[in-house]
């Protein structure tokens, strides 16, 4: 009569009837742990067939165990069984993790562009300082967002999933476990001082817990930009202050939670879940319109208030330019009528602000850059999610939709050449 010897289900079965061995408590847990696959062993077998059972495909020393404590762990399996191939993802979680992420200077970054497959450069800004200026072949991952960091630190996102465009991701995935990966910021000098929700720290944590080779431009962008600004991809852009707003600290996120509704224009405002349900805000700002930009958020005054609702995520799979006429014609149709307009998200930082930049450019026909700039002015949290500013940027190229908007608005900052 055969007994499951390893492969059976339970706990603390017996290792019983074999020559040379005692009655040994054998926790299947730990047997699991170790890999070892079903095995059976009849009573009457004698050691050279126990042996036998055991050997796979090499040759076995006898194993004797006097009691549980002297059950091997990884020894164990090493002599039992053959020797797995491991795959590089493996290898590189298998490699003693490090710690500090050193620096590298301006110069030996230089030095390594000369051989651009052995190298990834990481923009680590957010989309639109990117846009204004970057390092020759630096790929853009935004972490500005505090809803993307949150998902990143979780492990719901990875560094591939942020890289921006279709043929950079692929770059990046073959690259990334045998090039020297590069990353900065505006002007980090000093790793170790960050804050922990930096995205520049996140983010070179994260490439060396997957033992990568990861090192820090001392610098950043400033440094390496007034140095060899040739290797620039805008070489004639003035070096030194970031051009546009960057949210790479913990300041950003408690200013997201004490933000209040933020004039835009006369007419148009840009707040959050909180302003849309506070009756005394909207009374003392004079609103008439509600533009609600999400899915979920509830009316709160829908007798009293004009509503409309985009149903729409803050995702990198939503489509919200399918939304900007509409939005648009109902701005308009607001305003023409003496009508004031709050436009809302959740938090009031990529949604809704992206709306309001989309009615700015085809009303002023100003060009994105210019819009970001004016919003971020009178609302400084706003980070509208990269493909949201993929989404502005091709609708920019058109003009379509400024046959929506007709009369003059007096708006000297917009206005002016």
């Amino acid at each position: 009569m055969e007994k499951n010897f390893l492969g059976f289900s339970g706990f603390g079965r017996k290792l019983a009837g074999t020559s040379g061995l005692a009655k040994t408590d054998i926790c299947d847990k730990q047997l699991k742990a170790e890999g070892l696959s079903a095995l059976k062993l009849s009573t009457s077998d004698d050691k050279n067939t126990f042996e036998r059972q055991f050997s796979c495909h090499e040759k076995v020393r006898e194993v004797t165990i006097s009691s549980e404590r002297d059950l091997p762990t990884s020894s164990f399996q090493n002599e039992l069984c053959p020797r797995r191939k491991v795959g590089p993802q493996e290898a590189a979680e298998s490699k003693p993790c490090k710690t500090h992420v050193p620096s590298i200077s301006c110069s030996a970054l230089v030095a390594h562009m000369v051989n651009p497959e052995s190298l990834v450069i990481i923009d680590c800004r957010n989309f639109m300082t990117y846009n204004a200026n970057h390092v020759k072949g630096a790929v853009n991952v935004n972490l500005a967002n505090k809803i993307t960091r949150k998902r990143f630190v979780d492990g719901h996102i990875t560094i591939p999933d942020l890289v921006s465009g279709a043929e950079e991701k692929a770059e990046y995935r073959r690259k990334e476990s045998s090039a020297v990966i590069v990353v900065y910021d505006d002007n980090a000098t000093n790793m170790e001082s960050l804050p922990a929700a930096h995205p520049l720290k996140l983010l070179s944590n994260r490439l060396l817990s997957e033992g990568r080779d990861v090192r820090y431009l001392d610098g950043g962008l400033q440094a390496f930009q007034s140095t060899f600004r040739q290797f620039c991809q805008y070489p004639d852009a003035p070096p030194g202050v970031p051009l546009l707003y960057s949210p790479t600290s913990q300041d950003v996120d408690m200013a997201v939670d004490s933000a209040v509704a933020s004039e835009i224009l006369p007419y148009l405002y840009v707040g959050n879940e909180r302003d849309a349900s506070n009756q005394q805000t909207l009374q003392e700002l004079g609103i008439t319109h509600i533009l609600n930009v999400t899915a979920h958020i509830p009316f709160h005054f829908e007798d009293r208030l004009t509503c409309k609702r985009l149903q729409a995520s803050d995702s990198g799979c939503q489509n919200l330019k399918q939304y900007f006429e509409e939005a648009i014609q109902f701005i308009e149709t607001a305003r023409i009528s003496n009508g004031r307009v709050l436009i809302h998200c959740q938090a009031g930082v990529s949604r809704s602000p992206t709306i309001c930049m989309a009615y700015l450019m085809a009303r002023f026909r100003k060009s994105l850059q210019d819009t970001f700039s004016y919003v971020h002015n009178r609302r400084s949290i706003i980070s509208p999610n990269l493909n949201f500013m993929g989404q502005l940027l091709e609708f920019g190229q058109k003009t379509d939709a400024v046959s929506l908007c007709s009369g003059e608005v007096h708006c000297p900052e917009l206005t002016k050449n």
